[in-house]
């Protein structure tokens, strides 16, 4: 059985997700009993390897047209990448032509706009970002974390049964929530 993400446009312009379970896509057709406007997508598991910036795959990409490293500094790039569900060399490209980058920093509005993205009210001056470690978002969002003595970027998720964990691209693995020190949240999602 595969999973396929049903999206459905209804006459005043809202959009209807739900996700089901067909053998093929013809099934899945099927199974929508609806005359509405509706588009029908195969989800493709996120594989955690295309997440893992210092994978080989990344060797000699940089961020932008700048010279630094996507495998020594793409977290945020990779975080970013993962709540989208695209390809982080897709994203580069995407972010190069919308003008995202300032050298080899991302705007994080630019980058919210170009990727189709949300991103809530934080208590900060930069975008979505929220200090307070007592707030518990209700959603998969990015999480500052500190590395040795630097900041670094996870991916904070969280299950339908609001269990806690992260993905950490610098090594590619899921972790468990408190594995690093926290900083704050940026509040992005789908």
């Amino acid at each position: 059985m595969n999973k396929y993400k049903v999206v459905k446009m209804d006459r005043a312009g809202t959009k209807t997700m739900w996700v089901i379970e067909a053998n093929n896509y013809s099934s899945a057709q099927t199974s929508v009993l609806s005359s509405e406007n509706y588009v029908i997508e195969l989800v493709q598991e996120l594989d955690p390897i295309m997440y893992y910036q210092r994978s080989k795959r990344y060797n000699g990409y940089t961020l932008g047209n700048s010279t630094t490293s996507m495998q020594q500094y793409g977290c945020f790039l990779m975080c970013l990448s993962f709540i989208a569900e695209k390809d982080p060399i897709e994203v580069d490209k995407i972010f190069m032509e919308k003008g995202v980058y300032s050298n080899d920093l991302i705007n994080t509005q630019k980058a919210v706009d170009a990727l189709g993205l949300k991103v809530e009210v934080g208590n900060s001056n930069i975008v979505g970002k929220m200090t307070d470690k007592g707030y518990m978002p209700k959603f998969t969002c990015i999480k500052e974390v500190t590395l040795g003595r630097g900041q670094h970027f996870v991916v904070r998720l969280i299950d339908d049964k609001g269990k806690r964990s992260i993905f950490d691209p610098w090594t590619g693995e899921y972790k468990t929530i408190n594995f690093y020190p926290f900083r704050s949240y940026r509040l992005i999602h789908k």
